[in-house]
C-alpha cells in the first residue's frame, strides 16, 4: 500500500479474480521504559535506525513505563526477532482499533511496529522517519468494508512530515485517479479511487491520504464485491467518518505525550 508494493488495489483485485473465478537489551534492566529499549538500540544496533540520523529529533513519544518482567520478556523477544520494531510498539495507539470498525472485520495482517519500506523510498530516512507501520482488516464479501489498510508513516516534526507526505503523494496514491470534491480529512488531504470494473464486477476502493500534525496516514478501504443496495454501499462519506477517527487517535497520542501521560505496559 504504498509503503511496500501496492497492497491496495493489485492485492484486492487478484483476491477478487480468484474468488470469482532487539537485540542488545538487557531484560534485567532497572528502566522500566520502552522509551529507553528505543534509545539503546539506536545507540547499539550496528544496522539499527538507519532512518534516525544523529540529526534527527524524536517525535512526541508516551512513554509505556513499569513493565511487568513477562511484558519485558516478551519486548525482548520481539526487538531481539525485529530490532526495529520497539519503535514501533511506542505508536501502536495511533492506529484504528477493532471498535472503530464497522461490521465482522478481523485484522489479518499486523505489521503495525515495522514495516520495511519500499526500496526506492529514500524520503523516509531523507526526512527523519522514525517509525512507519500497516494494519490490514478483511471482511466479509458482502459487507461495505472488504478490505482496509490502514498505514502511519511518524515523524519527529509537523515539517518533516509534511515534505515527506508531498514527496511521496504520487506512489502513495498507487495510479489512481484523484477525487474532487471529495469530503477531506486532516490537513494536506488528497482522496483518490472510484469505482472501476474487474471482469464485469465492479470494484469501489477509496484512499483517503493526508497529514495529522507529525504523522502521515494513508487509509485504503474497498467495498466488498457481493454488496447489493445502496444501504451498504461503501461511500466517501463513511471512508471519511473513519479518517477522522484516525484524526482523533492521533491527536490524543499526541496530546498525552506533550502532557507526559504514560500508559502502563505495553500491547501484546
Amino acid at each position: 500500500m504504498g509503503a511496500r508494493k501496492s497492497n491496495g488495489v493489485l492485492v484486492f483485485v487478484a483476491v477478487l479474480l480468484i474468488a470469482t473465478g532487539c537485540a542488545g537489551v538487557d531484560s534485567s534492566s532497572q528502566n522500566t521504559s520502552a522509551k529507553a529499549a528505543v534509545r539503546h538500540v539506536n545507540e547499539t544496533g550496528p544496522e539499527v535506525g538507519r532512518a534516525i540520523e544523529t540529526a534527527c529529533a524524536e517525535p512526541p513519544i508516551v512513554e509505556r513505563t513499569n513493565l511487568t518482567p513477562e511484558e519485558k520478556r516478551m519486548l525482548l523477544t520481539r526487538i531481539t526477532a525485529d530490532p526495529e520494531s520497539v519503535k514501533g510498539e511506542l505508536f501502536l495507539p495511533v492506529f484504528l482499533e477493532a471498535q472503530d470498525l464497522p461490521g465482522d472485520i478481523k485484522m489479518t495482517q499486523d505489521t503495525r511496529c515495522h514495516l520495511p519500506l519500499d526500496p526506492g523510498d529514500d524520503a523516509f530516512a531523507r526526512h527523519c522517519g522514525f517509525c512507519s507501520g500497516l494494519a490490514l482488516w478483511q471482511g466479509r464479501f458482502d459487507q461495505t468494508i472488504f478490505r482496509l489498510v490502514d498505514i502511519r508513516w511518524v515523524f519527529p516534526t509537523e515539517k518533516e512530515a509534511q515534505a515527506y507526505h508531498v514527496e511521496r503523494l504520487l506512489a502513495n496514491s498507487e495510479g489512481q485517479p484523484e477525487i474532487p470534491g471529495a469530503p477531506l480529512a486532516g490537513t494536506d488531504c488528497r482522496v483518490f479511487g472510484g469505482t472501476i470494473d474487474v471482469r464485469g464486477t465492479p470494484l469501489t476502493h477509496y484512499y483517503y491520504i493526508f497529514r495529522v500534525q507529525n504523522v502521515v496516514v494513508k487509509l485504503y478501504v474497498a467495498q466488498g464485491p457481493d454488496v447489493i443496495g445502496t444501504e451498504k454501499s461503501l461511500t466517501l462519506e463513511k471512508v471519511a467518518e473513519l479518517a477522522e477517527t484516525c484524526i482523533q487517535r492521533i491527536e490524543a497520542y499526541n496530546r498525552d505525550a506533550r502532557l507526559g501521560v504514560n500508559r502502563p505496559g505495553i500491547p501484546d
